[in-house]
């Protein structure tokens, strides 16, 4: 809901879904008739589902977890043509001191500015900062995906996050 919410600028939205048992379905249906402009594809392979996903795409491509919120208006800029930015985070910025998952604070980058996004370099940027093919609530160019996926195999959201970020490593050479 907060994506409709809050995102000023349309786009369409695909949600690759697959249940563990008869309740999450029955779920599933009802979020499904709420969203009901929202494209549900229940999951075959996922592999095969993303990659059919991004050929219809536009220019960006937004991933996002189901537990991903949006708390104030945004207007997502075009990265297309930007040779220096390779994703921008909805969820990364002035704000982020500390790593969960890491447990320990975190040192920010120096940040600059595109159109109203927080950006920095991400080679050496430390913890979240330093993992720019997050599936949480990043944008991406469709040209940078689409060349990033060939020849790569996944499963699963975490590991194509994973494959992602080990493929992306060959641009670190922007540093």
């Amino acid at each position: 809901k907060s994506l409709y919410t809050y995102i000023e600028n349309p786009f369409s939205v695909f949600v690759i879904w697959k249940s563990t048992n008869s309740n999450c379905d029955k779920g599933y249906q009802i979020v499904k008739r709420t969203f009901s402009s929202t494209s549900f594809i229940k999951e075959k392979n996922f592999l095969f589902d993303v990659k059919s996903l991004i050929k219809e795409c536009n220019n960006h491509i937004m991933f996002a977890t189901d537990d991903s919120l949006l708390f104030e208006n945004i207007r997502i800029p075009s990265i297309e043509k930007s040779e220096e930015v390779i994703s921008l985070s909805l969820r990364l910025g002035d704000n982020v001191v500390y790593s969960h998952p890491l447990n320990r604070s975190v040192r920010k980058p120096t940040i600059f500015k595109f159109d109203n996004f927080n950006i920095w370099k991400w080679p050496g940027a430390d913890a979240e900062f330093g993992y720019p093919m997050s599936l949480d609530g990043h944008v991406f160019k469709k040209a940078l995906l689409t060349e990033a996926l060939k020849n790569l195999t996944f499963k699963s959201p975490n590991q194509l996050e994973d494959e992602l970020y080990k493929k992306i490593k060959v641009y670190r050479d922007w540093e």
